[in-house]
Parts: C-alpha cells; structure tokens; sequence
C-alpha cells in the first residue's frame, strides 16, 4: 500500500487576517444598533420607529443583520480548510463573502478577508477543480445553499439601496 500525502495548506499567516474580517463583521450590528439607539435619543422617539419609517435604514438594518451570518460562513470555511476537507468550496465561501462585503459597504472587513485568502500558501491554485465531488456531499450542499443566500439577500439590499430615492 502506498501512502496518499495530504497537502496541507498553511493558515498561520492568513488566520490573522480572517479573524479580523470575522470581527469586522460580528461588529457591524452591534455598531449600527448603538448609532440608531444614539438617533432614537436626539429625536425623542423610538428605535423601531427610527427604523422602520425610513426605508434606507430598513434596508441598512437587514444589511447590518445579516453580517453574523457572513461571519459564520467565513469561520466554517476557515474550519474547513484547517481541517483538509472541502477546500475549493471553502475558498469559494470566502471570496463571495468578501465580495459581498465590498457591495455592502464593509471594506475593511474585505480587504482583510482577500489579504487572508492571498496569504494562503496554496499550490493549487484551481479551486473549481474538485466541484462535482462536492455537489454529492451533504455539508457542501448546506454551505453553498447558505452561500447562496446571503448572496441574494445581499444583492436584494443593495439593489433597494441604490434604487429608492427620498
């Protein structure tokens, strides 16, 4: 029998710079919330009526809300590619999610996620290499269908954003 070696990839440079793209965006609610609950305060009224009578912070509001999930995404791929198991894929979730964040509005947490993908020391650099072996995995499915998702109610945002005019 011969033995299969494993590539690993190493993580120690980029793990730095996902961990802070994973903040940026865990953060994100919670700064919006306090900016709302600072407006609520000068205008004498309620968060929720801050919220909901304009249609821009709606949309800001879901936004700000559906960072968490991108953060999980990007912690799960993180997991994945530690662990050797759904690379391409993993690397796939990070980039759309760094996408959407440059279309959100989160550059900083971009920037940071694309500096830790490039800090990958990857020798394959084919990431849709292996695409139909994922499409029969369970985990996979859930992850893209997730991935798929935050897409689209992304896309949807900032679609209404820059559609609605006050």
């Amino acid at each position: 029998m011969q033995a299969v070696a494993i590539k690993k990839i190493n993580l120690k440079k980029s793990q730095v710079f996902f961990n802070a793209g994973i903040v940026f965006s865990i953060l994100t609610p919670m700064i919006f919330m306090m900016y709302m609950y600072f407006q609520s305060i000068n205008a004498g009224s309620n968060i929720y009526k801050l919220i909901f009578d304009n249609p821009i912070t709606t949309i800001a509001f879901i936004i700000a809300m559906i960072q968490p999930f991108c953060a999980l995404m990007v912690k799960t791929a993180v997991n994945d590619i530690k662990e050797n198991k759904h690379k391409s894929l993993s690397q796939l979730v990070i980039c759309t999610i760094a996408v959407i964040q440059i279309m959100v509005g989160n550059i900083a947490g971009s920037i940071c996620l694309w500096i830790g993908i490039f800090k990958i020391d990857n020798k394959e650099k084919n990431i849709f290499k292996d695409f139909k072996k994922l499409l029969k995995n369970k985990e996979a499915k859930i992850r893209m269908v997730g991935c798929i998702f935050i897409v689209f109610v992304s896309l949807l945002c900032v679609f209404l954003k820059y559609s609605i005019k006050i």
